[in-house]
């Protein structure tokens, strides 16, 4: 006998209709080998400032470990780090 899995009927407000209603969502993380790209500075700076803001107190949440060869920046927390260091990276 075959499994029959009820769905829910699509209501027109739950659903994509018009290609002008498909939003962009905004990145979370950024893998720590491209923060130099993100932030426009050589690959050395980068590094730099990920552990200048691991070493704070402060911004010491500002990396995942996923694994061994994976590590992610909080973007917003980065950001927050840059405008602590210096106003201007607004």
């Amino acid at each position: 006998m075959n499994k029959v899995i009820q769905l829910d009927n699509p209501q027109p407000h739950e659903s994509i209709l018009k290609e002008e209603q498909i939003v962009t969502l905004q990145p979370k993380y950024i893998r720590a080998s491209l923060v130099h790209e993100y932030i426009h500075t050589s690959k050395a700076t980068a590094n730099r400032i990920i552990a200048a803001a691991e070493a704070t107190k402060e911004f010491s949440d500002i990396s995942i470990s996923v694994s061994s060869g994976l590590k992610l920046i909080v973007i917003d927390r980065l950001d927050a780090y840059l405008e602590h260091v210096n106003s201007r990276w607004k």
